[in-house]
Formats: C-alpha cells, structure tokens, sequence
C-alpha cells in the first residue's frame, strides 16, 4: 500500500514508483522516495548502497549534502504482521519498522530529482507553500498525437498485445523531459464511438503504453482523448465536440489543469489535423511519424537550446 508523510511538499509522478515496485516487490519490504538536497541537517541522511537503504541518519546528524527521505513509501502489508499485537501498540516507521527492514536488507529507495521538497511542518515553510500554491510557474509541455507518433498504428489500435513502440520514440520523449518540458498525449479515438472498442479499452492501453515506457525511464503526465465522432457511432458520442482534433479542446483542457505557457509548448503529430490543433493552440507544431523523426526534432532542440543559451548570455551581460 501506499504511504505518505502529511507534511511533506513533493513533485513526483507516483507512476515512476508504482514501476519501480513492480520490479523489487517479490524481494522488498518497502521503498523509500529520496531526493537530493544540499544541506541534510534539519532532516538526517539516508545511507544508501546500490538500490538499498543501508542507514537512516538523525536529524541533525550534520551539514553536508546528500539524501533525505522525502515521505512518499510503498509498504508491503505481510512485513507488518510481526507487529500485530492483541493490544494496540505505538509502531514508529523511523525507530522501529524502517531499521527492522534494513537489518533484513529489504528497504529499497527510488531516487527523484528536481523534487522542490518542501517539509511544511513549521510555519514559515507552510507559508512558502503557500505562496507556491497560489502562484504556480507556467509549465513548458510537449503534446503528442499517439497513434503513428508514439506507437505504430495498426489501424483503431486498442488491444495490448498490438502496442508496439516507435523506433525513436523514448529517446525522443526524454529529450523533452532532459528540458523540463511535461509530456502529455491528445488522440482521437472515435473507435470508442464506432464501438470497436470501449473507454476501458483505452485506458487499459493507455496503462500499458505508460508501462512500456518506463521500462526506458521515460514518464507520460498526463493523457486526453476524445471517444467521439461527428455523424458515425453510437448516439451518446456521436457529436460535433470540442475535443476532437483539429479542434483543440484536449489542449485546453490540459492547459486549464496544467497552467501551461503555450508559446513555450510544441505539438507533436503526423497529420495535418495536429498541425491545424497546434496553430488554434499558438504552439509550435513538429511533423513526425513513426518512420521520419529524426530530422525535424534536431532543427527543433537545436533552436530551442540556441535560445536558452541566447538568454543565458543577456543574463550574464
């Protein structure tokens, strides 16, 4: 099950650990979410050694840099059984239950990076939060079609065992995420509305596409699909939305939960409707297919990365 400290401010997609579990859960008893911060002090170090937690440091323990424990855990509920009592007891996770579970070698640790941990147990770090809270920063996002972007398309693609990945596609997809841009997919599936297949279906494909991406340490944030079709399909989705493209309901849609800075953000499709999506959203659109990548992204990260360096400069000067 999944545990979290009610203190504590982490960015962090649990997507990443849910996988990671997926991958030690026949040998752990739990995993630890760390991150890196400068100064250990206020909150103690955590020891780590390959993908184990060797030793959980005081608070106070000293200065330097190194790991802490960001409060986001997967506990297995079996390790918990040699606690139970007929009488209720006070179990501590740090005292009692966390150096139990590294004598045993079975604490493991996932590490996040660009976490902006905030550990709102006083008040001024409250009061940071806060104002984090009420003025979040626009987000750079990358949006991409699915079908003949991220996966080749077999033509209403919906079963599982069709997904196969483009070539390029995680090392493509990781080169937004490298530049802090959040990842977000938009399709059309009017296969819904034609009763190929369900909404389930879809989401079921969905959790595998995310699935295979991992495996490449590569993460999705979030996904938007329209099941409806103008004049083919079952009568409750058949309709002239707003959501599916060329119209750009999904992207504002997204920009709404998102607060994303569209003249920052960029559409990735193979069709002119993406194009069309893009240009109503005011982003950059890039042409891409599962067989011809390669080329437009580089003139795109190239441009992308002169400007950053350009700003950088006027910065400096």
């Amino acid at each position: 099950f999944l545990l979290l400290n009610g203190d504590s401010y982490v960015e962090f997609d649990f997507w990443k650990l849910h996988t990671f579990w997926e991958k030690i859960e026949k040998v752990a008893s739990a995993a630890m979410v760390v991150g890196r911060v400068e100064n250990c002090h206020r909150y103690g170090k955590v020891e780590v050694c390959e993908d184990r937690i060797v030793s959980l440091n005081e608070k106070g323990s000293g200065l330097s840099e190194g790991l802490i424990n960001l409060g986001i855990y997967i506990v297995r509920k079996e390790s918990l059984k040699s606690y139970l009592t007929s009488k209720p007891i006070e179990l501590s996770l740090e005292k009692i239950y966390f150096p139990d579970v590294i004598s045993k070698n079975k604490l493991f640790h996932i590490e996040v990076y660009d976490h902006a941990f905030i550990d709102f147990g006083i008040p001024r770090d409250l009061e940071k939060l806060q104002l984090k809270m009420k003025n979040p920063p626009p987000v750079k996002a990358a949006f991409f079609d699915r079908d003949n972007t991220i996966n080749i398309d077999n033509g209403y693609t919906f079963r599982t065992s069709d997904l196969n990945l483009c070539i390029n596609i995680p090392d493509i997809i990781r080169s937004f995420s490298d530049r802090n841009y959040k990842i977000f997919i938009v399709s059309n599936q009017s296969g819904v509305a034609r009763e190929y297949y369900t909404e389930e279906d879809v989401w079921r494909f969905h959790g595998e596409l995310k699935k295979r991406l991992s495996i490449y340490g590569v993460f999705i944030d979030d996904i938007r699909f329209c099941p409806h079709h103008p004049t083919e399909g079952m009568e409750s989705h058949v309709k002239n939305c707003d959501c599916r493209k060329p119209s750009n309901g999904m992207v504002v849609d997204l920009d709404n939960y998102w607060d994303i800075d569209l003249k920052k953000s960029v559409f990735v499709g193979d069709s002119d409707v993406d194009q069309i999506c893009a240009e109503q959203s005011g982003v950059d659109f890039i042409r891409a297919t599962c067989f011809n990548q390669n080329s437009a992204f580089k003139a795109y990260f190239k441009n992308v990365d002169n400007q950053k360096e350009s700003n950088a400069r006027h910065i400096r000067d």
